[in-house]
């Protein structure tokens, strides 16, 4: 990657060394001790929120009687540690992701003849949306830091074990050196977060708009000919059949250079999903978790004459926008990658093939054969396909069982709003209320013994027998379920190698079609489609039933 040529890159040059993406990245940096002095400054940083981020679950059995603190410190430490993993991922993969990145340089295909306005007009979507990214990034952040100085006077109370409060004193006390902390470790998750999502932004987008000019040229191809052309060819002599030969030849050159480079570009998207499948992966479960997460806190903060869980639900809503910008993007980016890769096949199919000689039928013959037997896709489990449907699939879930969950709070709250404001309600609704007890439980006027509502001691000495109870089942069943838990383990373990096993052997496909078989003989050209329709039909895999595939799914499901 030359900085010298900005304008023949896909992405904007002077924001990636703005942001210090190009300085990472790039052989050229200063060093130190023969180390990049930027991989330093963000291995010290990345270490420091990864022990802040250990340092968290140390009050979760402290907060364990306090539901929302509990969802709000556990998504900022699965967060906090997958920002240092995908820092982590970069700097480790940083002389790969170097090579890797020429696919952005509109030059990095051979062709000549390639639309240089379909490279403007993707250069300018990614500059854009990278831009738009980087606003919501940073306006999340910024509410998410001043916050405290604007609404200093709410207070925030914490429930203890024993159901007291934790008083907010001491932490008032030492309240800029907890705030610093909070500055510094919100910093790095953002500059981190960035850094990944804006390198993933430009890739996938360099290698979409590369599936799509080689499409778009390869369906354009051959129709230089016509059957005029070779009737004519025909009947008038040698010299127009000479012509027509020249031009059957330059077809042929041109239709082994498209798929040339076709092998280049799907080379580089099979390095990219190496480098960043599993960290995908993990942000896509991570992200759709914290959306969860998200609204269950906003649908328990609401409680009258208390505002200081919706603080915290203002703080986390505002960071909604970031979460679901980042589930959107990287399902529909990878959506698009599988549709721009998948189009070859119909591109092929749409070129003039009719007209041309047999040399280039055979090579569109053996084309198409082969990019359908190449499936290489980014994959949640055999089955899952990450692109928009999933992301569509999760959001609508996610949406139906937070409002569903939600609607159950809020009746709550309308229901206890009309006890104590003695609101007539309903006859039907008030013999539901009374028959279920949570009428008699909420009503302030219900019998009370020794000051306390005589339901409330009820359900007290119904949780001292399930405690009680829950006391011997954990005796008796403690050894059976530290085995079955070693053995869930261990099972997973298998799955995994089995998976790994597959995998491998599924990669036979894609190392046959990246081969330099454009160059070979027919002999070869044969022997590689009949190797990969082979493979492709042959079926090896550990099956539990004749149905069931031994695979991660597998292990998820019930």
């Amino acid at each position: 990657m030359d900085s010298k040529h900005e304008k023949q890159y896909i992405f904007n040059m002077k924001l990636a060394k703005i942001m210090g993406l190009y300085q990472i990245l790039t052989p050229d940096s200063i060093s130190i001790f023969g180390y990049n002095i930027y991989h330093i400054v963000i291995v010290f940083f990345g270490a420091f929120m990864f022990v802040i981020s250990m340092l968290f679950p140390i009050g979760l059995l402290y907060l364990r009687n306090d539901m929302i603190a509990l969802m709000y410190y556990m998504g900022c430490i699965s967060n906090f540690i997958l920002s240092s993993y995908k820092m982590g991922n970069i700097l480790y993969y940083s002389k790969d992701i170097w090579r890797c990145i020429d696919v952005t340089n509109f030059y990095f295909i051979s062709y000549k003849h390639y639309d240089r306005n379909l490279f403007k007009n993707w250069q300018t979507r990614s500059i854009r949306i990278t831009y738009i990214y980087i606003v919501i990034a940073l306006f999340a952040f910024f509410c998410w830091i001043f916050s405290p100085c604007v609404m200093n006077k709410s207070i925030i109370t914490i429930r203890n074990i024993d159901g007291s409060y934790t008083s907010h004193e001491t932490y008032n006390m030492h309240f800029y050196i907890f705030y610093i902390i909070e500055i510094i470790v919100s910093v790095c998750y953002v500059y981190f977060t960035i850094i990944f999502d804006v390198l993933m932004l430009l890739i996938c987008f360099a290698i979409s708009y590369q599936l799509e000019t080689i499409s778009s040229t390869i369906k354009s191809l051959g129709y230089n000919l016509s059957i005029q052309d070779s009737i004519g060819a025909y009947l008038c002599g040698t010299s127009n059949s000479i012509q027509l030969k020249e031009k059957c030849d330059i077809i042929y050159n041109d239709l082994i250079t498209i798929i040339t480079d076709h092998q280049h570009v799907i080379k580089k998207l099979n390095d990219f999903y190496n480098m960043f499948r599993l960290v995908t992966l993990i942000q896509i479960f991570i992200a759709s978790s914290s959306h969860v997460f998200i609204w269950s806190i906003g649908a328990m903060s609401i409680d009258e004459g208390d505002n200081a869980d919706s603080i915290l639900s203002f703080k986390l809503f505002i960071v909604l926008p970031l979460i679901n910008f980042q589930l959107f993007m990287t399902c529909s980016l990878f959506g698009t990658i599988n549709e721009k890769k998948d189009s070859i096949i119909f591109a092929l199919y749409s070129s003039n093939w009719t007209d041309m000689d047999l040399k280039s039928k055979t090579i569109i013959l053996f084309g198409l054969t082969m990019n359908n037997a190449n499936q290489l896709k980014m994959k949640f489990t055999n089955t899952k396909i990450v692109n928009l449907e999933m992301f569509s699939h999760v959001s609508i879930k996610i949406r139906t069982n937070t409002m569903r969950f939600c609607y159950s709070i809020f009746s709550m709250l309308v229901v206890f709003a009309n006890i104590k404001n003695n609101i007539i309600m309903d006859s039907n609704t008030l013999t539901f209320l009374r028959l279920t007890g949570l009428y008699q439980i909420l009503d302030p006027n219900t019998a009370k013994m020794y000051g306390c509502n005589i339901y409330h001691i009820r359900q007290m000495k119904h949780h001292k027998t399930v405690i009680r109870k829950l006391k011997e089942y954990y005796t008796i069943f403690r050894p059976v379920t530290i085995i079955q838990i070693f053995i869930a383990s261990s099972s997973h373990i298998i799955i995994w190698f089995v998976v790994a096993m597959a995998t491998k052997k599924d990669s036979i496909i894609f190392a046959l079609y990246s081969s330099n078989w454009t160059e070979m003989d027919i002999k070869c050209k044969k022997l590689i489609l009949l190797a990969m329709e082979m493979n492709n039909a042959n079926h090896l895999k550990m099956k539990f039933t004749s149905t069931k595939i031994v695979n991660k799914e597998m292990f998820t499901q019930p």
